[in-house]
């Protein structure tokens, strides 16, 4: 008869090789995932077109050239260290400021605000690049996919 003693450090190990494993598995489960969701293969991600039934007329194709575009943009890219809260410091300051001048929070505002039309003018050219890039056959099904897209009222 095997010693009671002897067969409880085995099933230890054996515990702790098995749950090292599957931490294992989990770990390469996390970072396949990771690279998958990131790699070339997956659709376009770090831009919100943001255009609505426009944005789901494009063909993947097309919306990727078009995030492809925007990522390529110098206005586009983040502010480096220490710009990006200008804007706030001087909103903050202006909220601060004895006595209140509105027109300092107006003139404040301006600065997110002139960012997002920037935004706004490059998401508009590269659509309106990526259109004029499209056969006559291709621009004819986008338009009938605009077309056809779920129009909402209000």
């Amino acid at each position: 008869m095997a010693d009671p003693a002897a067969t409880r450090p085995r099933r230890v190990w054996r515990i702790i090789l098995v749950l090292s494993l599957a931490l294992n598995i989990a770990i390469v489960g996390m970072v396949a995932g990771f690279v998958l969701r990131n790699g070339k293969a997956g659709p376009p991600r770090g831009f919100d077109l943001s255009l609505g039934p426009i944005g789901q007329a494009l063909d993947r194709k097309d919306r990727r050239a078009i995030s492809n575009a925007l990522r390529r943009h110098p206005e586009l890219r983040p502010p480096r260290r220490g710009q990006a809260y200008v804007g706030m410091d001087a909103l903050i300051n202006a909220v601060e400021a004895q006595p209140f001048d509105p027109d300092t929070v107006r003139a404040a505002l301006q600065i997110p605000l002139a960012r997002l039309q920037a935004v706004q003018n490059v998401a508009q050219d590269a659509l309106i690049e990526q259109i004029e890039e499209m056969s006559d056959a291709q621009r004819a099904a986008f338009a009938e996919r605009l077309r056809s897209a779920p129009r909402t009222r209000r």
